[in-house]
């Protein structure tokens, strides 16, 4: 709350007397000379009826300081003169009348002052009595000087003056005073209306003036029986209601109506009387003691009803002191809330309206005000009461109240008791307070051990003998599958058989511990909730509580599954390699089907490679435990077109991997061919490479659902195979081009070294390669452990180098080695382009003509040696093909070779025959022989790679292999025909250049 000192503080208080001002004391002469002309006015016949000046006067001296009394009396005596005089009266008259109204006036107000005390707003019985007393004796004491003055002066008769004056100045006391003094004290009511009591009000005036028109009737004989009692319950009900303030109205309105009728006629005072005189006198009378009761019972009600407030305020104050200790215990921790719960509850209560505390600065001799309740302005009471602390005074506590003489010495006998309350709570708060920080900081020791416990990323844990939790933090309960902790403890009875995939590990660790005492680095295999299985690292240690009889065991154990994986696929990786020198693809793609089975807790693996064409899957590979055991079927290298495939091609058709944990609720699988074996799980990887999908990878029948740590591990597992089976290929691919380029015998010597030299340098960087991405992946995990203990310990050197500097090298450096790897990789790639394609330029326009007359010519010598039979047939204008007639002579060489060797004798014949097809589109080549013919196992299968019948003598089986894809590469085709005993037919078919 802002504060705010007692000397920066607004007056509060509304003043109870009025300080006199020259504007204030022209207005009280123009008000003066106003009522004064008005009383002339009602003089009649020698009678004044009422004397209203003579209660303005007496008002204003009530209303104002005792001391400004002689400039109020110096105000109104001229204006009395000068009223008197404008009247008709002599200047002596005027000034001896001016001279007794003052007197009155100054003796009256000196009087009822010293009677019934300052202020006064005529709410008390002893102020009206007062005011009684002086309209009836101090008035009567001065009308004798009032009524010498016209007795000296006109001769006038002296008891007539006096009891005109005596009657009509009293009766102005007695109405026109109560009138001006209540409303003046307060006129919250005019300034805040109560539409309830406006209504009422309206209503009161409304049955005031309807009774008033009986009493004071225009018909003077009509009602002659209602007598002026009548407007009795009108008055009460106005005092009852509105107090002085509604009362002093009425009588005042009454006393207009009663003058207007009896001057008139009206009334029954005019009718039952013989004079005016007589009627004003009973007029008089009538108001005199109607304004007497009238004010004695509202006053009487009010003063009970005074009382009546007074006592519930003394017990509400009481019940406050009360309730004090109850709020003090509820706020003992914060001093300003208590004493604004004070405040607050003091005016809610509305024994107040307002109510602050202050704390004092002796130093500054200022008070703060630190809390408050309650509205601004009208009050009419005060009381101060000190808070002493320790003998000294800390704070005081202000109450405002809008009834006058509020605070008597009873309430300030419970507003002490009050301030002892609370000073017994403040200085119960200081008693507290050494122990709340005590306590606070237990709680706040604890709350950074739960905070260091419940933050940790590895489980802490308290074990009993038994093999129950104790406690556990919520990274353990996360860790082994459980939503808290509590769910953890209540679930887990005995960890040896819940928690252990095999509890013997459990019990050796019962053994070291009972040896050491402490067991540090235990490696453990345990279940999750959902049955998966978690590697994990235990610090475990014995110790026993306060009392030493129960022992129990407490430690941390932390995951290690992903570094157990990782060293198993380093493991896994590093025997393939070795298993890769020694077999084929064949047994590399099985063996790596095998150990992703025992990786993944699978039956059933498979290795699929998918076409160019990305449209038809090969299936490469059966795992060993899925050919011996679980499936017959046949299919090794059988091609499977992708849109018939079954859901385990799904990883192809969404191009991510795929878990299907519940195959028979799939409603798009396609069933099993025969002797396959049953699938109820399944997980199936593509393996992607330049965004193209090259292969896949499944695996299936695992006891429980597979998870995406399965997912990952596949993933890595199959990348990894991939590259090793990539290397195979690339190694058997680099052997076929060389021996390619031997038997074919168009390689130069430098084309031989590039393809050693790219062979050679493929190697290493293979492993550079693979081993990069590895070491790549291995520093994103350390780099986690080293800024930990960077944020723990400190900084600390690697490899002579500051860790920070090292955190941002060491990527580059990765980055550095597969970039340098890759552009090796990739000039190795354009060496072995550059030796496959080595003479190889199929853009040239080639004449087949030429192409056979250069081969008979190459060959001549082998011609000669095998027949003497060769012939060649050249049909006129054959079309020119596009291609390289380098290319085109070595298949023709080739094809030549082979039908020599396979001549019986030299009179067997060769023909090559060269003519355009029907449709001149292409160009037929046929070389034929008479040779010894070729059986149809072997003539399928001329074409293999390394397939030869002639291995014992040298044959490498690649001659017809190289040059079919020298044909395929021109996009032709070559075919062959043969009898056994009669000959062997070869057809070359190559398109012609069509014309542009």
């Amino acid at each position: 709350m802002e504060t705010t000192t007692v000397k920066d503080r607004p007056e509060y208080f509304s003043r109870t007397e009025i300080c006199i001002s020259p504007r204030r004391l022209l207005s009280i002469a123009v008000v003066y000379f106003s009522v004064a002309k008005l009383g002339l006015f009602f003089v009649g016949q020698g009678v004044a009826f009422i004397w209203p000046a003579s209660g303005v006067a007496l008002a204003v001296l009530l209303l104002c300081r005792r001391q400004d009394w002689g400039k109020i009396i110096a105000t109104t005596f001229p204006v009395n003169a000068l009223a008197n005089l404008t009247s008709g009266n002599s200047l002596a008259v005027s000034l001896g009348f001016a001279f007794a109204n003052s007197l009155e006036s100054f003796v009256a107000a000196y009087v009822l002052t010293g009677f019934a005390g300052r202020p006064i707003d005529f709410s008390k019985l002893s102020e009206i009595a007062g005011l009684v007393t002086v309209a009836l004796f101090v008035n009567g004491a001065t009308a004798f000087v009032g009524a010498a003055v016209p007795y000296f002066g006109t001769g006038s008769y002296y008891w007539d003056v006096w009891l005109t004056w005596w009657v009509a100045d009293g009766l102005g006391m007695l109405i026109v005073t109560p009138l001006a003094v209540s409303w003046a004290r307060d006129f919250k009511i005019l300034r805040q209306p109560d539409p309830l009591k406006v209504i009422e009000a309206c209503f009161l005036v409304i049955f005031f003036v309807t009774v008033s028109s009986l009493v004071f009737n225009y018909r003077p004989q009509s009602f002659r029986h209602f007598e002026p009692y009548m407007i009795y319950p009108v008055l009460v009900w106005a005092g009852y209601r509105f107090s002085m303030r509604g009362i002093s109205f009425l009588m005042t309105a009454l006393a207009v109506i009663t003058v207007y009728a009896t001057i008139n006629g009206k009334g029954m005072f005019a009718v039952e009387s013989d004079s005016i005189s007589n009627a004003f006198l009973h007029a008089q009378l009538f108001l005199a003691i109607t304004a007497g009761v009238i004010y004695t019972l509202t006053c009487s009600y009010a003063e009970l009803k005074s009382h009546v407030d007074r006592a519930r305020m003394l017990n509400s104050i009481h019940g406050l002191v009360n309730v004090t200790g109850k709020i003090a215990s509820s706020f003992s921790s914060d001093i300003t809330k208590l004493y604004q719960a004070v405040c607050d509850h003091a005016v809610e209560k509305g024994l107040f309206k307002r109510v602050w505390i202050g704390l004092a600065d002796p130093y500054s001799q200022t008070v703060d005000m630190v809390a408050q309740a309650g509205e601004g302005g009208g009050y009419s009471s005060f009381a101060m009461v000190p808070l002493t602390i320790d003998n000294n005074v800390s704070a005081t506590l202000n109450f405002y109240s809008d009834v006058k003489d509020f605070f008597g010495d009873e309430e300030m006998v419970l507003l002490n008791s009050l301030a002892t309350e609370l000073s017994l709570a403040v200085q119960n708060q200081e008693n507290i307070k050494q122990r709340r920080l005590f306590e606070e900081a237990l709680l706040r020791a604890e709350k950074r051990y739960r905070s260091i416990v419940e933050n940790a990323s590895e489980a802490i844990f308290q074990v009993s003998k038994e093999g129950r939790f104790i406690i556990i933090n919520s990274a353990g309960a996360r860790m082994l599958g459980y939503s808290s902790p509590g769910d953890i403890i209540a679930s887990v009875t005995n960890m040896r058989s819940q928690l252990y995939a095999d509890p013997e590990q459990r019990d050796e660790l019962l053994r070291k511990l009972d040896r050491k005492g402490s067991v540090a680095g235990f490696e453990c295999l345990l279940y999750r909730r959902d049955r998966t299985l978690i590697w994990c690292e235990m610090n475990v240690r014995e110790v026993s509580d306060e009392e030493g009889a129960q022992p129990y065991y407490e430690g941390t154990f932390r995951d290690i599954t992903e570094r157990k994986r990782t060293e198993k696929l380093v493991e896994k990786r590093l025997e393939l390699m070795d298993y890769s020198l020694d077999h084929n693809i064949a047994a590399l793609l099985r063996k790596m089907l095998d150990e992703v089975e025992e990786l993944t807790g699978s039956s059933i693996g498979f290795y699929h490679f998918v076409d160019e064409d990305a449209r038809t899957l090969t299936l490469q590979q059966w795992s060993s435990l899925t050919v011996h055991e679980f499936c017959k079927a046949e299919g090794r290298g059988l091609h499977y077109g992708i849109d018939k495939a079954g859901v385990w091609a799904d990883c192809i058709r969404e191009r991510r991997p795929v878990i299907h944990n519940d195959y028979k609720a799939l409603s798009h699988a396609k069933g099993f061919p025969e002797g396959h074996a049953p699938v109820t799980r399944e997980l199936v990887v593509p393996i992607l490479r330049n965004g193209k999908i090259i292969a896949v990878l499944g695996v299936g029948n695992k006891a429980y659902d597979y998870t995406m740590q399965d997912v990952e591990m596949v993933i890595l597992f199959a990348d990894i195979a991939w590259d090793i089976v990539e290397r195979k290929l690339f190694e058997e691919e680099a052997r076929r081009s060389q021996t390619k380029l031997i038997h074919a015998n168009k390689m130069s010597s430098l084309g031989i070294l590039v393809s050693s030299v790219a062979h050679e340098v493929n190697n290493p960087n293979n492993f550079i390669m693979f081993n990069s991405s590895l070491i790549e992946s291995a520093w994103k995990d350390m780099e986690k452990i080293l800024d930990r203990r960077f944020h723990e310990e400190g900084a600390f050197n690697i490899s002579g180098l500051p860790y920070e500097e090292m955190r941002d090298a060491m990527p580059k450096l990765i980055t550095g080695i597969k970039d340098g790897s890759y552009r090796i990789k990739n000039m190795v790639d354009r060496l072995r382009e550059f030796s496959r394609q080595s003479g190889k330029t199929l853009d040239d326009r080639v004449n087949i003509a030429v192409a056979v007359e250069n081969t008979s010519v190459i060959i001549s010598n082998q011609i000669r040696k095998y027949t003497d039979c060769f012939n060649i047939e050249l049909e006129q204008d054959l079309p020119v093909i596009k291609g390289s007639i380098q290319q085109i002579e070595q298949v023709l060489i080739n094809l030549v070779l082979n039908s020599l060797h396979a001549l019986p004798d030299r009179k067997a014949a060769i023909t090559v025959r060269a003519k355009p097809s029907p449709d001149r589109t292409s160009v037929i080549i046929e070389v034929e022989d008479e040779g010894a013919g070729i059986g149809p196992d072997v003539l399928k299968r001329l074409t293999e790679p390394f397939f030869s019948t002639k291995l014992d003598e040298g044959g490498t089986g690649l001659g017809l292999s190289i040059s079919e894809a020298i044909v395929h590469d021109h996009k032709g085709e070559l075919r062959f025909e043969s009898v056994l005993g009669k000959g062997t037919k070869a057809y070359i078919t190559l398109p012609a250049l069509q014309k542009e």
